[in-house]
């Protein structure tokens, strides 16, 4: 009987040592949406109202194009017949030169507007990484996740610190921006 009341005490006394060394060590994990700070942000609404002002000038300018194509296509096909084979031929030529420089144009502004994109987006992750590096150093985070690139199904909102990394962030931005 003693035996069994030994091992029954020593058995209690790991659980309740145990329980308290796995509870010490348990992980502070947090999800952030880096694709809303982004869009919640200061600096990442001026980055989108940067990026659709480029995008309607250069939309404008190919709208403009787009018109010279057409209405030397419509004066072709009004004209055409009464026009000299030569002038016919040249203004044929006008036109497949010009519909083949627009699509080269169309695809140089998508390029254009890639690029600022990547730029405008890529700085303001880049800048959201260090913050939420240095938060999780600060705060002792175990794990900070990013939600949608990791993938992340759900996860509830009190580890989700979204709202958090971007009032840290537009507080970082309007001080850098008033220097």
């Amino acid at each position: 009987m003693k035996i069994k009341g030994i091992i029954l005490f020593s058995a209690m006394i790991v659980c309740v040592f145990g329980f308290s060394a796995f509870a010490a060590d348990t992980a502070k994990i947090a999800v952030v949406d880096i694709q809303r700070v982004v869009s919640l942000s200061n600096y990442g609404k001026e980055a989108q109202a940067e990026i659709n002002k480029k995008g309607e000038e250069l939309m404008a300018d190919l709208q403009r194009k787009e018109k010279e194509i057409t209405d030397l296509k419509e004066e072709l096909e009004r004209k055409g017949l009464a026009m000299s084979p030569e002038k016919r031929d040249e203004k044929e030529r006008d036109f497949r030169i010009k519909l083949g420089d627009i699509k080269v144009v169309k695809g140089k502004y998508e390029k254009e507007l890639g690029e600022l994109n990547m730029r405008l987006v890529g700085q303001i992750q880049k800048d959201v990484l260090e913050l939420v590096q240095d938060l999780g150093k600060k705060e002792g985070y175990t794990l900070v996740i990013e939600k949608r690139e990791a993938g992340v199904m759900f996860s509830p909102d009190s580890i989700d610190i979204t709202e958090k990394v971007t009032g840290l962030y537009n507080t970082k931005y309007s001080r850098e921006k008033s220097k």
